[in-house]
């Protein structure tokens, strides 16, 4: 942009010197005529990264909110009744041993469960999956492989929260839901 001004000025001042001189009109004319024809500089090839911290090794807190299929009526959201006590295992495969930790949920069917520092951090988060175990209820009582409840379902990370006295790594592995065991228990609703 400097250059370019530059060159405007060089131009202004060539003209200046046509308007004052007779005598070197088309030398100053071709001049004038090639700074106006030259391209602007190109902008660099290489443009450098943002800088980024590396990340933080940080214990891992995985949520997540298990739900009841419900036969209730017809066009009813099934997603509004959530199990009360249906239990979630988050399982990390490490090259030397692998944790296994239960969660169960709450009223609302939220679950929580807290990975120990000493056994996977979120270095070792992607060798990690949550799967459904469980349920007590008798009519809901079969997992669905909705988010991978069955196959095992990835974890999302969501934010670094802090959970007790220190800080976490929230992870989110969505929102699983178990069936009744018997399918004429629900009739078949198009």
């Amino acid at each position: 942009m400097v250059q370019a001004r530059g060159r405007v000025v060089q131009l202004v001042f060539l003209l200046f010197l046509i308007s004052s001189s007779a005598d070197g009109v088309n030398e100053v004319e071709e001049e004038a005529k090639r700074l106006v024809r030259e391209p602007p500089p190109t902008p660099p090839l290489f443009i450098k990264p943002p800088f980024h911290l590396p990340p933080l090794r940080l214990p891992m807190v995985v949520e997540g909110v298990i739900y009841c299929r419900s036969c209730k009526l017809r066009n009813y959201d099934r997603l509004l009744d959530a199990s009360p006590l249906p239990v979630a295992e988050l399982r990390c495969n490490n090259s030397r041993h692998e944790l296994r930790l239960n969660g169960t949920t709450n009223a609302d069917g939220y679950f929580l469960i807290q990975a120990p520092m000493r056994k996977v951090t979120t270095f070792g988060s992607h060798k990690c999956k949550v799967f459904l175990m469980s349920s007590p209820l008798a009519s809901c009582n079969r997992p669905s492989n909705l988010s991978g409840g069955v196959t095992g379902a990835y974890l999302r990370f969501e934010r670094i929260t802090k959970v007790g006295p220190d800080q976490s790594a929230l992870f989110a592995a969505g929102y699983f839901e178990f069936s009744p065991a018997k399918t004429t228990l629900c009739p078949h609703l198009p």
